[in-house]
């Protein structure tokens, strides 16, 4: 389920990523808004395995690629000196959310049980990304994308080795977030 939700975002990006190119950021964002919320509020409601599949894996990874890719495109656009540090900075709210989410799930699961406790992250995502929509503003005009994959670009060393070191980062990476809290179960039932 985590690795579907992961790889949709990335498959989906390339598609909304030239949407925003051609002056549709606002249409893609907002669609992806409700289709985030839709499988949030939807996991609430689950049951089975196939019903959080659905709407966690597949509803919240569309959702994701549709407001992701475009909101760091927009935000890139904003700034030519110290891109990369303004890009830091909007990426570390996910590592706020990483901070915020378990929080409230910690403290309202034994109050209020699963179905309240996921209603109220989704509230607090919808809150913060209506905030989104409302602020996220494309600076430059509309413009024609080229083709969708550019495979002479891969001819060029720099490219093709940040192409490839990625690939490989992003291979291991996700593991690691999905299976630790596993590992370290069997770690702590070992040593007792």
């Amino acid at each position: 389920m985590g690795s579907v939700q992961i790889f949709i975002p990335f498959l989906i990006g390339a598609f909304s990523g030239r949407a925003t190119d051609a002056g549709f950021f606002r249409l893609t964002f907002i669609i992806g808004m409700i289709i985030q919320l839709v499988g949030i509020f939807m996991t609430s409601l689950c049951t089975t395995y196939w019903q959080v599949f659905l709407a966690q894996g597949i509803c919240v990874g569309l959702g994701n690629g549709l407001v992701f890719i475009p909101s760091i495109t927009i935000c890139s656009t904003y700034f030519l000196k110290n891109r990369s540090l303004a890009l830091g900075v909007a990426a570390s709210g996910s590592a706020t959310g990483g901070l915020v989410y378990p929080a409230i799930a910690e403290s309202l699961l034994p109050k209020v049980g699963f179905g309240w406790t996921v209603r109220v992250m989704g509230l607090v995502m919808g809150i913060t990304m209506v905030l989104c929509a409302v602020f996220l503003k494309p600076r430059l005009p509309p413009r024609r994308s080229g083709p969708l994959v550019e495979w002479a670009a891969f001819r060029e060393l720099p490219y093709a080795l940040f192409a490839t070191g990625s690939f490989l980062m992003f291979w291991g990476l996700y593991v690691v977030f999905y299976y630790i809290g596993q590992y370290t179960l069997l770690i702590m039932s070992t040593k007792s």
